[in-house]
């Protein structure tokens, strides 16, 4: 009877993944939908009490898809509440998927998975929490943890996990859309970090060749990275014009300053 079972249990599942209703590890991601990762493995320095994983995501199609639902696997593991479903991508729109993990009291391997329910298809996620069997040095929160990283390579929002918010929902974007995901997401937070300045209320007014400067090389013995993708940022000339183009028309130092003009791109 219980071999019976089995191979029942092993006949089901192989018609489910042949249906395409689940998707392992990201083998055959739901058409129209590219993820940074579907299985990510994040190590911490020591015990603490939550984490956050950040699935980025792009909409490759030429059709808008939605994002039904993303159910997890357990109580301890839950979906960011700032995100809203069904969440609706339009062609080449990028979002992060947040999900808020409790490690209170948690050593080891944790491993979790999401099931994200789409108009294209199911997209099944994986993390694995690597938690070393020490508290974290002085209890600090993962916020602080990435500070500390950041302090010593500003370059850092680009890469790991940080990229998925700080660097991938910026592709191909330019202007204020471009500002919403690649600054504000730090200089208007309503979370804001107080090392963290508020472009209105600027020491000294900015014009276009200063906001080109901090742009594309940052501010050394600060946080503020170079987004110059020739300095290991994110993004090019024509972009960081653009903010160029958006600041200076957001934040006018004055009448007197003019904001120049920048070669098309070639067709």
């Amino acid at each position: 009877m219980k071999r019976s079972l089995i191979i029942l249990f092993n006949i089901v599942l192989a018609a489910v993944f042949a249906r395409g209703d689940v998707v392992a590890n990201g083998a055959n991601s739901p058409a129209g939908l590219a993820w940074d990762s579907t299985d990510k493995r994040v190590v911490l320095p020591g015990m603490t009490n939550r984490m956050q994983i950040a699935f980025a995501l792009t909409n490759t199609s030429p059709e808008e898809v939605t994002i039904l639902s993303a159910e997890t696997t357990c109580e301890c593991t839950v979906v960011d509440a700032a995100t809203k479903f069904p969440w609706r991508l339009a062609p080449s729109e990028a979002g992060v998927l947040k999900v808020n993990v409790n490690t209170r009291g948690n050593y080891g391997v944790m491993e979790k998975s999401l099931v994200v329910k789409t108009s294209k298809g199911i997209q099944k996620l994986d993390f694995h929490l690597t938690i070393p069997l020490s508290p974290a040095p002085f209890n600090r929160s993962v916020r602080e943890q990435d500070v500390e990283v950041a302090r010593a390579d500003r370059q850092a929002v680009f890469k790991g996990h940080c990229a998925a918010c700080h660097s991938l929902p910026a592709k191909h974007l330019e202007g204020a859309i471009l500002y919403e995901k690649a600054c504000a997401i730090c200089h208007n937070s309503e979370h804001r970090a107080e090392f963290v300045p508020d472009l209105a209320a600027l020491k000294r007014p900015m014009d276009e060749d200063s906001w080109r400067e901090i742009i594309s090389h940052g501010k050394p013995g600060t946080l503020m990275p170079a987004f110059d993708e020739k300095e290991g940022g994110s993004l090019d000339i024509y972009q960081i014009h653009s903010l160029v183009l958006f600041l200076s028309m957001k934040y006018p130092p004055g009448p007197e300053e003019k904001v120049s003009n920048i070669p098309p791109k070639s067709q």
